[in-house]
């Protein structure tokens, strides 16, 4: 095995992971590799999609690769950007250096990336509005509106489930006697990690809305376009109700980048806040605890409450 196509191949052979993992941790390798070498967007445009850049990138000799070489990338990446450039080039290189590092398991070789240990360069969570006020208004207005935004909604502020996890949650799923939603391995979806397989508890609150909305739903809880498996690329059979509930939420002033997963995050903080923080870890699926706790839980000494309006949550 010496070169990146080399053990490109490897990892298709051997890493269980699910496709659109694998192609993000192939497209981290050949771009750090790109760089190590040399090879500027002016010279090949960097696309994985485009077939001169990669074949050009595959060739590079895995001996490019050293610990050296890459902090001085690093150094040079970083070097004179204001502090708040400075975090947002420094998240986006860790993350590129955490995937390339993924892949790089499955070669006989000396890793390159032992000295880059697992470093807080997330952003740590702040909500900007009171959860209880939030579904309040989802009440009110969005369940009005657009009741399938309404559904998920419900199901990311209440269970904390992702994306994927939400659009691919089928019926046999959500075990209404025992008031429990099990993530596992389905005909349609692979959990992320074997901590993201998990039973999750159903509020009461929760309970009486999907007893409802059971009545009247086919195989998935949420409305959508035909399921597709197995793919590299992001597809959501719920996307057009993704996209409305996203809208939502900007207008009721939720200014994340990612809004859907903002609320994923407070019910992670309102486990952490009921319970403790490995609670918070199991509820949320996640694999390392120090995740949780950097990104994932308000920063407040008290997190945050549902008070305002009453609201009985955990």
């Amino acid at each position: 095995m010496d070169t990146i196509g080399d053990l490109i191949k490897k990892a298709e052979s051997s890493l269980d992971v699910n496709p659109k993992t694998l192609r993000q941790y192939k497209s981290a390798l050949r771009n750090l590799g790109s760089q190590l070498k040399g090879i500027k967007e002016s010279q090949l445009k960097y696309s994985c999609n485009n077939p001169e850049w990669r074949d050009k990138v595959d060739k590079i000799a895995l001996s490019t690769f050293s610990e050296e070489k890459i902090k001085q990338l690093k150094g040079k990446k970083l070097k004179g950007l204001d502090p708040l450039n400075k975090r947002q080039a420094e998240i986006s290189f860790n993350s590129t250096i955490n995937k390339a590092k993924s892949i790089w398991k499955v070669s006989e070789l000396e890793s390159p990336f032992k000295s880059f240990k697992w470093k807080q360069t997330t952003n740590q969570f702040n909500h900007s509005i009171e959860p209880g006020i939030l579904l309040y208004n989802a009440q009110k207005e969005l369940k009005k509106t657009n009741f399938e935004a309404y559904k998920a909604f419900c199901l990311m502020l209440y269970l904390g489930l992702r994306k994927a996890e939400a659009d691919t949650l089928v019926w046999d799923q959500v075990d209404l006697d025992n008031s429990l939603v099990n993530i596992k391995v389905t005909q349609y979806f692979k959990p992320k990690s074997e901590d993201s397989i998990r039973g999750i508890p159903i509020n009461k609150n929760l309970l009486k809305e999907l007893k409802s909305w059971v009545k009247n739903s086919s195989v998935f809880v949420l409305e959508g376009l035909a399921p597709k498996i197995n793919l590299s690329y992001d597809y959501y059979r719920a996307d057009k109700t993704f996209k409305y509930l996203i809208k939502w939420m900007k207008e009721q002033g939720i200014e994340s980048y990612m809004p859907l997963h903002y609320l994923r995050k407070v019910a992670g903080s309102l486990q952490y806040k009921a319970i403790d923080i490995y609670a918070a870890k199991r509820f949320l699926g996640q694999s390392d605890i120090r995740t949780t706790s950097s990104s994932y839980l308000d920063a407040g000494k008290e997190t945050f409450e549902l008070n305002p309006i009453k609201l009985t949550w955990l």
